[in-house]
Order: C-alpha cells, then sequence, then structure tokens
C-alpha cells in the first residue's frame, strides 16, 4: 500500500505542476518525494527543504527520505538551515516553513508513518 502512495506521490509532482518551471542551471532537480509531500508549498522552500534534509539524515531510499521527513528530530535539527535558506532568497517567504512543517506532517499522517 505504501509503494502505492509512493508513486501516485510521484505522479502528483510531475503532473500537478505545469506551471513551475526550474532550469538544471538554476537549481538542482528537487526529490519527487519532497516535492509531493510539500505539495502546495512554495517551491523555493521545497528545495531549500531538500537541500538541508542531508544535514539530518541519510537519504537513500524512498523509505528513507519519507521516514527523514516524518521525523520531527529531523525538522528540529533543519528547520533553522531551512529558515536561512528562505532568507537568502527572493522567492521565499520564512513564514513558509511552518507550513512545510505542517504540511509534512500531514503527509505523513496519510502515509501511515505517524
Amino acid at each position: 500500500m505504501k509503494n502505492l502512495i509512493l508513486k501516485l506521490f510521484s505522479s502528483l509532482v510531475i503532473l500537478s505542476n505545469p506551471s513551475v518551471t526550474v532550469t538544471a542551471a538554476a537549481a538542482p532537480r528537487l526529490d519527487p518525494i519532497v516535492s509531493a509531500m510539500l505539495y502546495g508549498i512554495n517551491p523555493c522552500i521545497q528545495r531549500c527543504v531538500d537541500s538541508t534534509l542531508p544535514m539530518a539524515c541519510d537519504r537513500g531510499s524512498r523509505e528513507r527520505v519519507i521516514s527523514c521527513m516524518c521525523d520531527p528530530k529531523v525538522w528540529d535539527i533543519i528547520r533553522p538551515n531551512v529558515i536561512r535558506c528562505a532568507l537568502r532568497k527572493e522567492a521565499c517567504d520564512p513564514k513558509d516553513v511552518e507550513k512545510a512543517d505542517d504540511k509534512a506532517v500531514e503527509s505523513c499522517k496519510q502515509l501511515g508513518y505517524m
């Protein structure tokens, strides 16, 4: 069941956001799991979360990325860095960091991790 939900999340990311374009030169490719779990959150904040996640955990598999995103201790570690990232980028609003945290919790509950 979790694999099916993961596939649906991955498809959702690809199909649901046609208006957002990020060139390879502008930013590294966003992890589709992070993007799916934070769907609806400012893409700039999504990239900040994605770039700071390795500071708190090893991202090997899809399951590992999800367990990292669903671990409150990981959020405690990365939150200050996500806020710093958001402050450095014009497209980001630091207020959206809390929304990202809430969205991750919501996604984790839907996946049965919380």
